[in-house]
């Protein structure tokens, strides 16, 4: 019987990645790739690589370099495209590309994984990239083409996870796909050792490494020796994070470069408040696992130049409706006709009555319900750019009680609420959707979010 290694080494051959993988023999000794199991609006590809460039950047033996892939679900391929990112694909360019800026991003295709591009263009048929053995085969395969010497891989857990199988106990099954809260509170980095060394144990029943070749030590990944069974690739590290539980505020490909330039800029208050579990995984694990000895200043000089590749950012249709003057008019559906986008936006009341009287904090939110709610949004293009979901609150979030009568609504201190189009009262937004009129009618969105609000947010 064939070895999940054997068979992740077998998917990486082809003559391009041969070709490839012998040029960098006189290149950078480590070349490093950041990946991931994906969920919906998944940004820890294209910070982790951020955070693999700076670290570069501070060592002449790196390299970030990584094999991106489009995905339904917003992958690093679709969400660069609509910022007008341009994908190098033959050796030459690839290795053009990392020597000058110390990484490169190049786009899966048939002529360097031809395996994977078959998989992935089939598994809605097949349901194979839900089977940890093809995803753990699929994913490394890919970095062994590019020529990969070290992996981040982020093991997305949770209702939805990529990382089952049929062999699998109750128990397991139970282990990998539950909500990870404590307190009611969901928890974004799954890091207790009891959750580690269970996935650790699947690593070892699905055959991909002996017990000894896994380690955990002090940090809240998993850390596996390859020893020579995937070509160049020395070492994989798996960071286990919850899939059920919201990424980011944006869900949409136009909308996270977007976010990802708020987060990063400074200009949104997720990452610099108390020590939440946003700011735990992108400020504090990220940086760890990637091995970048920086601080945040690094991050946001190497999205400057990244930046720079993005020519198509600052002409996004969905930009206008971020602006804070824009807020007034959150109390109808609204948006521009010519391009067939409109943007309606909720808060929790009459939702969650506890929000009429007083200041409640979101605990859970159900990720799975935004991502079929986006799929929805998407069902005219599956890659449309400007559709998607924009979340005001996350997990950790508070949202203040409805403004009275006798208060301001102008106030610095209420600046935030808005006369919302599903209730005649000034509230927060939590939410706001920017969906196809032609597509997706007003009422048809307001009965999904209602649905959202009522059944997928706790507090």
């Amino acid at each position: 019987m064939i070895s999940l290694n054997h068979l992740t080494y077998q998917m990486s051959k082809s003559q391009l990645s041969d070709s490839l993988q012998s040029s960098w023999t006189s290149n950078a000794s480590e070349r490093w790739d950041f990946a991931s199991t994906e969920c919906v609006a998944d940004i820890t590809p294209i910070i982790g690589y951020l955070w693999l460039q700076v670290a570069a950047n501070n060592c002449q033996t790196r390299l970030a370099i990584k094999l991106a892939n489009k995905g339904n679900r917003c992958g690093v391929v679709d969400i660069l495209q609509t910022g007008g990112w341009s994908f190098p694909t033959n050796p030459q360019a690839i290795l053009q590309q990392a020597r000058a800026s110390r990484g490169v991003i190049s786009q899966i295709n048939e002529e360097l994984a031809l395996v994977n591009t078959i998989l992935r263009e089939n598994y809605q048929d097949t349901n194979l990239l839900h089977n940890i053995i093809f995803t753990y085969a699929s994913i490394l395969s890919q970095q062994i083409s590019i020529g990969c010497t070290h992996s981040i891989v982020d093991v997305k857990l949770g209702k939805r996870t990529n990382v089952i199988a049929p062999w699998m106990t109750d128990v397991q099954l139970k282990q990998i796909s539950k909500n990870f809260s404590e307190d009611c509170k969901q928890k974004l980095v799954i890091y207790k050792s009891e959750w580690l060394e269970a996935f650790q144990a699947i690593l070892v029943e699905a055959g991909a490494a002996k017990p000894e070749n896994l380690m955990i030590k002090n940090n809240p990944w998993i850390v596996q020796n390859c020893q020579g069974e995937l070509a160049d690739l020395v070492q994989v590290r798996w960071l286990l994070t919850n899939g059920s539980m919201p990424q980011c505020r944006a869900i949409g490909r136009q909308l996270i470069l977007l976010h990802i330039n708020e987060l990063i800029s400074g200009n949104d208050n997720l990452l610099t408040g108390n020590n939440n579990e946003y700011q735990k995984l992108y400020c504090q694990i990220l940086p760890r696992i990637c091995g970048a000895n920086a601080n945040w200043n690094d991050l946001q000089t190497q999205w400057n130049r990244f930046q720079n590749r993005l020519p198509k950012v600052s002409d996004f249709i969905v930009r206008q409706y971020l602006k804070n003057d824009r807020y007034e008019e959150l109390e109808k559906s609204y948006g521009d006709p010519g391009n067939d986008l409109n943007i309606i936006s909720f808060g929790l009341f009459p939702y969650h009555l506890a929000d009429q009287e007083t200041t409640v904090l979101i605990k859970e939110m159900n990720a799975s319900y935004l991502d079929k709610l986006f799929e929805w949004l998407c069902r005219g293009n599956t890659y449309d750019p400007e559709v998607g979901i924009w979340l005001h609150k996350l997990p950790g979030e508070e949202v203040q009680a409805l403004i009275r009568q006798e208060q301001n609504p102008q106030s610095e201190k209420l600046r935030n609420f808005k006369k919302l189009a599903s209730i005649d009262q000034w509230q927060e937004p939590v939410i706001s959707i920017f969906y196809r009129p032609s597509i997706c009618s007003e009422s048809e969105v307001m009965a999904k979010v209602r649905q959202f609000l009522c059944q997928g947010v706790n507090i």
